[in-house]
């Protein structure tokens, strides 16, 4: 009856509850006995589906979390052996930002910091940090956080600035904190996967690192309209072939249009780096390359015009340029005379170095040269002032092509390389005779003086000052000629 009656149990029939209630602990126990056996015969097995499938559900939410469907990818090829510290400085500002950054004419402007000042006659630099500045992971940017690891400098924090106190004033240090900052953690999923993961404050994120031999092969990132897969080659000819193959749709930085001319869904779009220079560098401890013989060959090697030509080094968009510099625009005549005041004792003999990407230039510099001593000696020998004609011999240039993968700084003759113009007019490391960095070994005690001033004084007024008179006497001396900007072609399918 009880059974028959459970449902209709009301506080008027107390008896039939408590036989419910009997009724519902019966078909408690009996459930528990039934799951208890089940999992005591199949237990196993289910454990196992559970943990397959945590680790399935792992892989695959690292998978499609890489996968992003609706944004547009683009893969692009670059050159180089590249790590992370070596990461161009294009795509490192695609990640991140430094304290500061800098504009077209090569000021310092802010950035994760709203502003600083110079104390102690620039040996002191105060951070102010922005309080609305947030790592892309959502935490806070702390001054804590900033971290440049120099050797050279003590920093201090306080709750909104970062100190750096330096052991001697240097103007540029502004433009040497415009170094993109970065966070590393170790991120695991699901307790499966651990792995470093590279967190910035710029708009694209680090999605994935492949890595081989230490060397970056690929590199994905990711911000809300794109997605950026960056694929590194050794050489420009294996880039090449990458495009060909479909590996790449779009190659940066390639130095010619190699055959891509003339295909029809094939784009080459040519770009000046003012940024960069393409120059002949003398090994001015050489007794062959006095001044005169130097500013003779500059005269007459035919140079480019435009945006494409290169007269200091010193990008022509900084502060500092100097556009009154002295040209050396091609003139035979005024080559020919500085040699006759000053024929060498020997030959003008040496071997012309340089790389396979400027092969073709260093070909054209030989015929120049070569072809304008043989118009020197005929011009020595009809000329009046020159008493004794068998010197004019010794106004014959030859010279030998040396190409190599890599350029030798430490034992060259004549090298004819590619230079980047730093951010900050600042040229210390290569011109300073006290550097070893100044691989051309040139000397010019007022050239040091101004090098010195140009990094310890820190009104911008003053050091334009400065470095216009630095490029001025650098250009007259010609320890370099300094031919033209380099072009870069982005090659792209359309």
């Amino acid at each position: 009856v009880c059974i028959y009656h459970c449902g209709d149990c009301d506080f008027r029939f107390v008896e039939y509850c408590k036989c419910c209630a009997c009724s519902i602990m019966k078909f408690i126990r009996k459930t528990y006995w039934y799951i208890t056996a089940y999992l005591q015969k199949h237990g196993l097995v289910i454990l196992g589906a559970v943990v397959i499938g945590i680790v399935m559900f792992s892989l695959l939410s690292r998978i499609f979390s890489t996968i992003s469907p609706v944004k547009p990818t683009r893969y692009i090829g670059r050159t180089g052996l590249i790590t992370l510290a070596t990461l161009p400085l294009d795509i490192q500002r695609k990640i991140s930002d430094g304290l500061t950054s800098i504009d077209q004419s090569g000021s310092s402007v802010p950035a994760l910091a709203d502003r600083w000042v110079a104390e102690d006659d620039g040996k002191t630099y105060r951070f102010v940090l922005g309080k609305n500045k947030f790592w892309q992971d959502g935490k806070q940017l702390q001054p804590q956080d900033v971290q440049y690891n120099f050797s050279d400098a003590q920093v201090l924090t306080t709750q909104n600035e970062v100190i750096f106190k330096l052991k001697q004033s240097f103007a540029p240090f502004p433009f040497v904190v415009s170094q993109p900052l970065f966070r590393s953690e170790k991120k695991t999923s699901w307790f499966v996967f651990s792995e470093t993961v590279i967190i910035g404050t710029g708009d694209y994120k680090v999605i994935r690192l492949h890595e081989e031999g230490g060397k970056i092969t690929q590199l994905e990132l990711e911000s809300p309209q794109e997605r950026l897969v960056y694929r590194f080659y050794p050489t420009e000819n294996r880039a090449v072939l990458a495009f060909k193959r479909g590996e790449v749709d779009i190659l940066e930085r390639i130095s010619s249009q190699y055959d891509f001319v003339g295909w029809k869904r094939v784009k080459a779009t040519p770009t000046i780096q003012q940024s960069e220079y393409l120059a002949v560098f003398f090994n001015n401890n050489s007794p062959i390359f006095d001044k005169a013989i130097r500013q003779a060959l500059n005269y007459a090697l035919p140079k480019s015009q435009g945006d494409e030509r290169a007269e200091t080094p010193v990008n022509p968009r900084s502060w500092a340029y100097n556009k009154t510099v002295k040209t050396y625009a091609s003139d035979k005549e005024k080559a020919i005379s500085l040699l006759l005041k000053a024929i060498p004792k020997q030959k003008i003999e040496f071997e012309l170095s340089t790389v396979p990407n400027f092969q073709k230039d260093a070909e054209n510099i030989k015929s120049v040269w070569e072809a304008f001593g043989v118009e020197a000696v005929k011009a020595c020998s009809q000329s009046k002032d020159v008493a004794n004609k068998s010197d004019c011999k010794n106004l014959e240039i030859a010279v030998q092509l040396k190409i190599v993968n890599v350029p030798d700084v430490s034992n060259f003759q004549v090298l004819l390389i590619a230079q980047e113009s730093p951010q900050d007019p600042d040229q210390y490391y290569l011109w300073h005779s006290t550097q070893q960095t100044n691989f051309t070994g040139y000397r010019n005690p007022h050239v040091d003086k101004l090098l010195e001033d140009g990094r310890s004084i820190v009104d911008q007024k003053e050091r334009k000052s400065i470095y216009q008179d630095f490029q001025q006497i650098l250009v007259d001396d010609s320890p370099a000629i300094f031919l033209n900007h380099l072009t870069w072609y982005t090659i792209e399918r359309i």
